[in-house]
Order: C-alpha cells, then sequence, then structure tokens
C-alpha cells in the first residue's frame, strides 16, 4: 500500500478536516503531521484552543488515519525523508508552487507525488470560518 502523508494543525476539527483525510486515504495509507504548538504559535500568530497532543489524539481516532506523529518542532521536511511518502496529500489552499516546498522537494531522494484535494463545502467548512461562527454564536446576547 502506498504511503501517504498529510500536515495540518487539525486544531477545532472540522468536517473539511473529516473530508480531506477521507479523500487522502484514497490513494493510501494516511500518516498525519500535526503541526507542534510552537510552530503553530510562530506561524499563526496564535495559541491554538487543543494542544498538540490533544490534536493528535483527535485525528488519530479517525478511521481513515493509519498513524498520526507531531511535527518536527524545527525542520517540516526532516519527516518527509524519514517517513519517504509515495504521496504528499495538500489542502485546496495550500502553494505547491512555492520557490521553497519546490526546492525542498528537489531535495529529496524519492519523489512523491503531490495530490491536491479538493474543498469541502469551503463557504462553511474552512478553519477559519468555522472559528468565526463559534465567536457569532458564542458572543450573541441573551433575548430577555
Amino acid at each position: 500500500m502506498k504511503r501517504v502523508l498529510v500536515f495540518g494543525t487539525f486544531d477545532l476539527l472540522h468536517p473539511g478536516h473529516i473530508s480531506f483525510l477521507s479523500n487522502a486515504a484514497k490513494h493510501g495509507a494516511v500518516t498525519v503531521v500535526v503541526t507542534p504548538d510552537a510552530k503553530v504559535s510562530m506561524e499563526k500568530g496564535r495559541v491554538p484552543h487543543f494542544s498538540e497532543r490533544e490534536r493528535l489524539e483527535m485525528v488519530a481516532a479517525l478511521k481513515s488515519v493509519n498513524s498520526a506523529i507531531i511535527g518536527d518542532r524545527s525542520k517540516r521536511w526532516t519527516v518527509v525523508r524519514r517517513i519517504a511518502p509515495d504521496v504528499i496529500c495538500v489542502g485546496h489552499d495550500q502553494n505547491t508552487k512555492h520557490p521553497a516546498f519546490l526546492a525542498q522537494l528537489a531535495k529529496l531522494k524519492k519523489q512523491p507525488k503531490i495530490v491536491r484535494l479538493g474543498p469541502f463545502r469551503p463557504n462553511l467548512y474552512s478553519s477559519s470560518k468555522v472559528k468565526l461562527e463559534i465567536h457569532r454564536r458564542h458572543s450573541k446576547k441573551p433575548s430577555k
């Protein structure tokens, strides 16, 4: 079976994540690399709602996921080299043409196939939209 690698924060797991991982599983055995807390803080400028361990447990419990690990705290591509995936699945919103991405791919001994997976109801289920909806629901003032 082909080895499939996916990356993500997976904070506030939602149906879009479930669809992404289910579609990745159509390409082989899925290993999820969960972004470490420190990287989330650095890249997104905020602390995740759930810790890296909690996020790891959530994605590992999904039937479409064969294994889940916490990503490297420094260099993301160390995991890619260690796992040597046949396929890397990326989300519809990820840039696979970025020069840094292409340069790292070129350094790999074994070139994985890059598969961009389509969105699942992106008007409802992007992480930022889910967070806005949660905030909207919790900030409503109760009616008298």
